[in-house]
């Protein structure tokens, strides 16, 4: 299942995220895991977390040649992390099997760089967790 950016509005705040999302013009699809015992799900995840995957979407396409972003946890298998922000919505995972290894670093100082503060991005084993948390 893909997401195309097209008919996102972004709020009249103009966040460090929009903007950085108005500069990936060859935009490729948003993915979300869907095959597998635990497909990721997106139902109530929030507008902050939603911008910050079109931005790594943006970013994906930007830094490798094309490649589709896929998010493979969502609000989904966090009940044994109760402060998880994965439970409020405001977190995802972020494949990164198919990115070239030596650049994963880069991908996500930079996606960190597009974000602003107001985001944590983590390396993890297999993939990279995103989220917003303000404080």
């Amino acid at each position: 299942m893909g997401l195309p950016l097209q008919g996102t509005n972004v709020n009249e705040g103009d966040t460090t995220a929009a903007s950085a999302l108005r500069k990936f013009k060859d935009f490729k699809m948003l993915k979300i895991k869907t095959e597998g015992k635990k497909p990721a799900k997106v139902k109530g995840l929030k507008p902050e977390i939603l911008l910050a995957a079109f931005v790594a979407t943006g970013l994906c396409g930007k830094l490798f040649n094309g490649l589709d972003c896929v998010i493979t946890a969502g609000t989904d298998s966090h009940e044994h992390e109760p402060d998880s922000l994965h439970n409020d919505g405001l977190a995802i995972d972020i494949r990164t099997r198919d990115m070239p290894a030596a650049r994963i670093k880069e991908f996500a100082q930079e996606l960190r760089e597009c974000l602003g503060s107001e985001y944590d991005v983590v390396i993890e084993i297999d993939h990279i967790h995103i989220e917003f948390d303000p404080n």
